[in-house]
């Protein structure tokens, strides 16, 4: 069994030696060509991404604003109901883009 798989590594040995090292794949130029394709792929999700962003609104202490009316009472008409709640006023600025609002006084 031994002298079977000795064999069998002398004929892959010389099946390997005898391909050209012109025809052997250069590793190197692989992972060159496959950085080059990860980057580019990467710029144009990048310049896909920024195409499409908004960047959020920036309000102030004391802004007048409008929230969406996003009833989701079942059996309810959507239809007839008004797109925006009554007026706000923010009332303090928190982190990450979110607010506290407060009812404007008469309203």
């Amino acid at each position: 069994m031994k002298n079977k798989i000795s064999h069998i590594e002398d004929n892959l040995r010389l099946a390997l030696d005898s391909i050209d090292k012109a025809d052997r794949v250069d590793l190197d130029l692989l992972r060159a060509n496959a950085e080059k394709n990860i980057e580019k792929s990467q710029s144009e999700n990048r310049t896909y991404y920024d195409k499409r962003y908004k960047k959020p609104h920036s309000y102030k202490v004391g802004d007048y604003v409008m929230m969406a009316n996003v009833d989701t009472t079942p059996e309810v008409n959507k239809k007839l109901i008004s797109k925006y709640r009554e007026p706000y006023t923010i009332k303090d600025v928190l982190p990450n883009d979110r607010y506290a609002v407060t009812d404007i006084i008469g309203f």
